[in-house]
């Protein structure tokens, strides 16, 4: 044989071994079979809640079977159709996951492996029908989950401690009367802008220590200011404490219908307390007076000046086991449409309560308006106007009044009564150092049986600009006054001096204007009574410097409004009083 061609049978021969090499080699460690590759594909991010399909196009070799597994994951998924080619897996939380292809044929097999790297929020929206949880999927301050279009639930939702929801804009969270809410400890906030807010239709709800922001952006009633971070309507019942309701559309929280704040004894949660609000758009609570009942330590401090706590027309039940009070919580009341209290009612020192025109308060039972010198109590219509409120009536029980503003009342009657009045009262009234001023009708009104016991009981008082009286007596006025002298000993005669100045149509703003300017004269001393009455009076006894002399209670008999601003003072006492001769600026010399 030729030289040359046994050395091209030799190349030839090697040629052979090293391709059967590469054939034994081909697949990777622990492969066994010549013809069978298996290629899991390219490593990959996604989201939560994605569907990842898992690609094996690369993988050859014939008739081999197919298994994909999860090596190793931060959750409990699996694979949907692991043992076919239309595989997939849908992450349901942050993090790495490792996933494993396995093709085998016989004794034959190849292995191969890909990486799924998971972030984001998981997608919430539709109805949640059972229980279910929702648990935290993020580390740190990541979202778990996004709410993209109302989420309804009728069943039992339970937040877990530490989770975080974002909400897309106007969309809220709907729990049925069929569905209960518990969440504790989570975080509820928009993806940019505002989110619609929680509707609690249920019972059995608790909410603590959560931090809503951002709630609000629409209402879920007709009223478009009921914008609410969270809102009770119908039945509802929940256990509402330690939260934070921050920059809220128009209120932290809105109660309506028979919904209201219970104690869960399961969690122990209060019925409402230590909740605090910060910026809310209008002010923390819309709510009947029945709420008042559970508030406990509300923190209102980091509200604006603006704020105020909206009560609307409601009744507080004498079934009710906690006295009414309205209290100083730092940001003023303000009251829409009539408040019935049918126990007694108590009103703290400091409390601001402003009334829209349909505002007023009908107490069956005592009123207690406990005010200070350092801390008055003030009570005045929303607009500060004569006439913007309606007014309060205590009804079948007795009134006790210190350090008191009253003001602005008299826009239309209470029930049950015929006249515009700024207090009306049925029994006993104890008044001290107050002002009761600008009302549209009666200052204040003693009715039917009302009476003042002593002259103690009304001491340091300003009863002025009120257009009908000062005080008016009921009907039985003889009885009363006979009554009066025989209880409060009031003296047989006093000696006064008046300044009388004639009003009509044309001229009574200005005749109330310079009535008050006269009085702040003589009060502070700056200008000498008699002199005034000289220059100023058209009352006949202008020449004498408007003294009356001495004159008894059956001398007045046709200026009652006169004889009572004497009768009822203290020697010293300047007042302003209204009758049909005019108004008069009275100064009582001795009683």
């Amino acid at each position: 044989m030729p030289k040359n061609t046994r050395k091209m049978i030799r190349c030839f021969t090697i040629l052979a071994i090293c391709t059967a090499l590469v054939w034994s080699f081909s697949c990777k460690q622990g492969e066994v079979g010549p013809r069978l590759g298996a290629v899991a594909g390219q490593d990959t991010s996604v989201q939560i809640g994605d569907t990842v399909y898992l690609d094996l196009s690369g993988s050859f070799g014939k008739d081999y079977d197919i298994e994909w597994s999860i090596i190793s994951q931060p959750a409990i998924d699996t694979i949907a159709f692991s043992q076919s080619d239309s595989a997939y897996i849908i992450p349901s939380r942050n993090g790495l996951y490792t996933i494993q292809l396995r093709i085998s044929r016989g004794n034959e097999f190849s292995e191969d492996f890909m990486s799924i790297t998971v972030s984001g929020a998981i997608p919430l929206s539709g109805t949640i029908t059972g229980d279910s949880t929702l648990t935290i999927i993020n580390v740190g301050l990541e979202t778990d989950y996004i709410v993209t279009s109302d989420l309804t639930v009728s069943g039992y939702l339970t937040i877990e401690e530490g989770v975080i929801i974002e909400f897309e804009e106007d969309v809220g969270l709907i729990i049925t009367e069929s569905g209960t809410l518990m969440a504790e400890n989570a975080t509820m906030k928009p993806t940019e802008n505002q989110w619609k807010g929680i509707h609690l239709m249920g019972q059995g709800n608790v909410l603590a220590n959560n931090l809503l922001v951002n709630g609000g952006s629409s209402s879920y009633t007709n009223e478009i200011t009921e914008a609410a971070a969270l809102i009770l309507t119908g039945s509802a019942k929940a256990s509402v404490s330690g939260n934070t309701f921050e920059s809220s559309g128009s209120y932290g929280i809105v109660v309506k219908d028979q919904a209201g704040f219970v104690f869960d004894n399961p969690s122990y949660t209060y019925p409402f307390r230590n909740n605090k609000f910060k910026s809310s758009g209008l002010g923390p609570l819309k709510i009947p007076v029945t709420v008042l009942a559970k508030l406990s330590s509300p923190d209102f401090s980091e509200e604006s000046e603006e704020s105020y706590l909206m009560l609307y027309e409601s009744t507080y039940p004498a079934a009710e086991l906690v006295s009414a009070n309205l209290s100083n919580y730092g940001i003023p009341f303000r009251i829409s449409g009539t408040l019935k209290f049918d126990q007694p009612l108590s009103i703290l020192p400091g409390t601001e309560v402003y009334f829209t025109r349909t505002g007023g308060i009908i107490i069956n039972g005592n009123l207690n308006i406990n005010g200070s010198s350092s801390d008055p109590v003030i009570l005045d219509g929303f607009t500060g106007t004569p006439g913007s409120w309606n007014g309060i009536y205590v009804k079948n029980g007795n009134t006790l009044i210190t350090y008191a503003t009253i003001t602005n009342a008299g826009y239309r009657t209470l029930e049950g009564l015929e006249e515009l009045s700024c207090l009306t009262v049925e029994g006993t009234l104890n008044m001290q150092h107050c002002e009761v001023s600008h009302c549209n009708g009666i200052g204040i009104w003693l009715k039917d049986d009302a009476v003042i016991e002593y002259p103690a009981n009304f001491y340091g008082n300003t009863v002025s600009n009120n257009k009908t009286c000062a005080v008016r007596l009921g009907l039985d006025d003889a009885y009363k006054l006979a009554k009066l002298a025989e209880v409060n000993y009031l003296p047989d005669s006093v000696r006064a001096r008046h300044i009388l100045l004639q009003i009509n149509q044309n001229n009574a703003r200005q005749m109330l204007e310079l009535a008050d300017s006269l009085k702040r004269l003589i009060e502070d001393k700056r200008a000498d009574f008699a002199e005034l009455a000289r220059t100023n009076s058209v009352d006949g006894s202008a020449k004498d410097g408007g003294d009356l002399g001495w004159f008894r209670e059956s001398d007045m008999v046709n200026i009652k409004q006169l004889s009572d601003s004497c009768f009822f003072g203290r020697a010293g006492d300047i007042k302003m009083v209204t009758t049909q001769f005019g108004i008069h600026i009275v100064e009582i010399f001795f009683l």
